[in-house]
């Protein structure tokens, strides 16, 4: 039994592929720093105690 041929893309088609991928993670990276500094803008930090108990996840002596 012959093993069936596997399709192969030309490199413009990887190259585009590629182009494609990188806009969109661009995007979304672009729509979270919007969003974040919206929050910002609005006042929405988080408090000493939020960041010590995420912080003490990672990190260890957090005082």
């Amino acid at each position: 039994m012959e093993k069936p041929k596997t399709k192969r893309h030309s490199d413009a088609f990887h190259t585009t592929d590629i182009s494609h991928r990188h806009s969109a993670r661009q995007a979304l990276m672009f729509d979270e720093i919007q969003q974040a500094l919206s929050e910002a803008d609005s006042g929405d930090f988080a408090s000493p105690k939020e960041m010590k108990a995420v912080l003490s996840k990672w990190v260890t002596n957090i005082s």
